[in-house]
């Protein structure tokens, strides 16, 4: 982010930040400021008489003003908080905005994750806005202690600045592999994060206390968290010790500076006023530790940078192909599709290819892990194919932004979110309120029950994260998926296993309602549910990762193959437990 940029997202708060400027040049002249004034006071001191007390009081004040100047820290302190949480604020903003728009394929890279943890974790703009005001404290100290070095001995210059080069390059590298060490042992930190969370999590206590596993959750969470604290003790060995073995070259340097100062002063180069203020500030001349500072706090901020630029990267070249697109679909169509995810070499598709058009239904059906979920994710470009084609009207997939494809399909997935919101918010997924025809698409799945039952309506909040919150039924959890699909006009319909949760009756009472919802649409079932497959114009048979069958009911039953076999299988289970309840 360029400077003005980052002035200007303090929005209001920005004069806190050029004040901070100010009393930062203030803070920073202070020990200089103490050395001319301690200097001054005792010479004036040793020149008194009787007749010139008056004389003193110049001296004197500048000396307390001197003692004083310091607490300037304080309003510097105060106003940091105010511009810190002013920054803290837009940067999860801007944070949450770049990694809403991350493309859903690179959740499955681990390096993403890790990335994202990095710039969760340090407010790129808090550590712009303490660099700068390190800067103009630093160089504000350093200037005015070269002067008075320079008036007073070219030696003490010289034995400061002679490793000033040495200790940047070493601090520099020391801040680049700190750095890269933490990033690495991210995936040990989110190994012990998840473990822990387990614990606390009540969506996981029921099958944890029932299976006996608390004992072995604390145990492994324990082992984790060892193994993290052995990592992070062995970075803060090596490297924190290395960084305090830097700073404290520091104290030589200094030690040696007093000699040269009692030297200078034996030899009557300088004042004894000059000499009790050098000596009574030699500590406060640290050169090297507020340059290490800067090249360490520099290299952070860099380091930071580059992260957040690979991630920009990533949903840069995700939408650099996107063009202006129709969002009325009347024409879904796969080319010789393969798919495989990233580090893996098994196709989870291989060479799938069909289309279907408009006021088409159709049912992806198939074996466990035989590839269905996936081309939903292809299809709704979660995912981009490995090679060949997905087409919306003859136009590649990836021509679409991502609000395109949001605005084309309504889906229903599987394993659907059950958010800790209201039930509305559950629903329309923003602020927006209930139009008339939402309202009857609520009636039409029996959403309004639901709300009559709470004394807030549709304003009743889900779940169980929330002590007002209140949590409903599985079925009831799925018709709020269910209307979350059919709610706004879109082109493409997908229901992931749509009626996982209902009963047998509702069941076949949900797909008719879907049905009569999505006539003049293309609609997608991805379903178990075999006989519900009479009641579309075409069915997908996916086996061993590859489309072996397309047809109507009666076509692949007639064919006697894949479909046929696996509609068997289910309705002789059918027969066998009604036998068996019998």
């Amino acid at each position: 982010m360029e400077n003005n940029s980052l002035i200007k997202t303090l929005g209001k708060k920005k004069k806190h930040y050029f004040v901070n400027c100010i009393l930062s040049i203030i803070y920073g002249s202070c020990a200089p400021i103490s050395i001319l004034a301690t200097s001054y006071f005792v010479n004036s001191l040793s020149e008194i008489n009787n007749n010139s007390l008056i004389n003193m009081i110049l001296p004197a004040s500048l000396l307390v003003l001197s003692y004083l100047l310091p607490l300037v820290d304080i309003f510097i302190y105060y106003n940091d908080i105010i511009i810190n949480n002013q920054l803290d604020i837009k940067w999860n903003s801007f944070t949450s905005e770049m990694i809403s728009k991350i493309p859903y394929s690179e959740y499955e890279n681990e390096e993403t994750y890790d990335k994202i943890k990095q710039i969760r974790e340090n407010n790129l703009y808090i550590k712009k806005i303490a660099f700068r005001e390190l800067i103009i404290s630093s160089v504000t100290n350093i200037l005015l202690f070269t002067l008075i070095f320079i008036k007073t001995s070219l030696i003490l210059l010289i034995s400061v600045m002679i490793v000033m080069p040495l200790v940047g390059f070493f601090i520099s590298k020391l801040a680049k592999n700190r750095y890269k060490a933490n990033y690495d042992i991210n995936l040990n930190r989110r190994r012990s994060y998840y473990k822990s969370s387990l614990l606390r999590d009540y969506i996981y206590a029921k099958e944890l206390r029932i299976n006996n596993s608390s004992v072995y959750m604390v145990n492994d969470w324990e082992y984790n968290q060892k193994d993290l604290d052995k990592k992070n003790l062995k970075i803060k060995m090596k490297y924190g010790l290395l960084s305090k073995f830097i700073s404290n070259i520091e104290y030589f340097i200094i030690l040696a500076n007093l000699i040269i100062i009692l030297v200078l002063f034996l030899k009557e180069y300088i004042s004894i006023g000059l000499f009790i203020g050098l000596s009574t500030n030699i500590f406060r001349i640290k050169f090297l530790s507020q340059f290490s500072q800067i090249i360490d706090l520099n290299k952070n901020i860099k380091l930071l940078k580059s992260t957040c630029n690979s991630m920009n990267e990533i949903i840069q070249n995700d939408n650099q192909n996107i063009k202006s697109t129709s969002k009325n679909i009347t024409k879904i169509e796969f080319k010789n599709v393969y798919f495989k995810y990233p580090k893996s070499t098994e196709y989870v598709l291989n060479d799938v290819s069909f289309s279907c058009d408009l006021n088409e239904k159709i049912a992806i059906v198939g074996e466990n892990g035989a590839g269905k979920t996936t081309l939903i994710k292809l299809l709704l470009g979660l995912y981009q194919p490995t090679s060949g084609h997905i087409l919306l009207d003859n136009i590649d997939i990836t021509q679409y932004s991502s609000s395109d494809l949001a605005a084309i399909f309504g889906v229903s997935f599987q394993d659907y979110g059950k958010f800790s919101m209201s039930i509305r918010e559950n629903i329309m997924m923003n602020d927006k309120m209930f139009t008339e025809s939402d309202l009857e698409i609520l009636k039409y799945l029996g959403i309004d029950i639901i709300a009559q039952n709470f004394e807030k309506g549709t304003e009743t909040i889900l779940g169980k994260n929330f002590g007002e919150s209140i949590e409903i039924s599985g079925g009831q959890w799925q018709n709020i998926a269910i209307a979350r699909t059919l709610i706004g006009e879109k082109s493409v319909y997908i229901f992931d296993e749509p009626t996982a949760q209902l009963d047998p009756l509702k069941e076949i009472e949900m797909f008719q309602k879907i049905i009569d919802k999505t006539l003049n649409k293309i609609s997608i079932f991805v379903t178990h549910r075999l006989g519900f497959t009479k009641n579309v114009d075409k069915i997908l048979m996916i086996k061993n990762n590859t489309l072996c069958e397309v047809g109507t009911f009666a076509e692949l039953i007639r064919i006697k193959g894949e479909f046929f076999r696996l509609y068997d299988s289910q309705k002789n289970l059918y027969v066998q437990r009604n036998v068996n309840d019998e």
